[in-house]
């Protein structure tokens, strides 16, 4: 079969098959860069929900680590009172700590593990508190016990504020 010969005899065909085979080529190639353009509008849609979503978690972690972050600052603070204090060591460390509520930090210690994994903190917390509370029984007696107490409180609070500032960094990088 001779093409050319086909093609000639039949040239009304031949121009409207070509005007059919272009305009579906054209809406096939509009289909798929509306396409293209909704997967993009999508893509930037759940990109910004999942921002929104960290800057949320990330003001609500911050609220709930305030107090934790106090604490700990006024356990070391109360902990130099054994050491440097005017009067009654137990009396003025005792000052210090009410200004501290126990309710807000145990408030924070469930908002917080509801958030994610951050029981190190508390239990950084935890550690400087009994830290603290073994320093009145040393006083007078072992200064060397309460040399290494006052350090536990120092170190305890760099520790957690560390902590805090590495979970909140990676509650940052959660939404890139």
């Amino acid at each position: 079969m001779d093409v050319g010969k086909l093609l000639q005899e039949n040239a009304g065909v031949v121009g409207i098959v070509g005007a059919v085979v272009g305009f579906v080529a054209s809406q096939l190639v509009q289909i798929w860069r509306d396409h293209q353009t909704e997967q993009r509008a999508i893509g930037r849609e759940l990109r910004a929900d999942k921002r929104a979503q960290r800057d949320s978690k990330l003001a609500r972690m911050r609220a709930a680590f305030k107090p934790v972050i106090l604490a700990s600052w006024a356990l070391q603070d109360a902990g130099n009172e054994f050491f440097m204090s005017a009067g009654d060591p137990q009396v003025t460390s005792a000052a210090i700590l009410s200004l501290v509520s126990t309710e807000r930090i145990n408030d924070a210690r469930a908002d917080l593990l509801l958030e994610g994994d951050v029981r190190d903190v508390f239990d950084e917390l935890q550690r400087m508190h009994t830290a603290f509370t073994h320093m009145p029984l040393m006083m007078g007696r072992h200064e060397e016990s309460m040399g290494k107490d006052l350090e536990s409180l120092k170190s305890g609070r760099a520790k957690i504020e560390k902590l805090v500032d590495d979970h909140l960094r990676e509650v940052e990088r959660s939404a890139d």
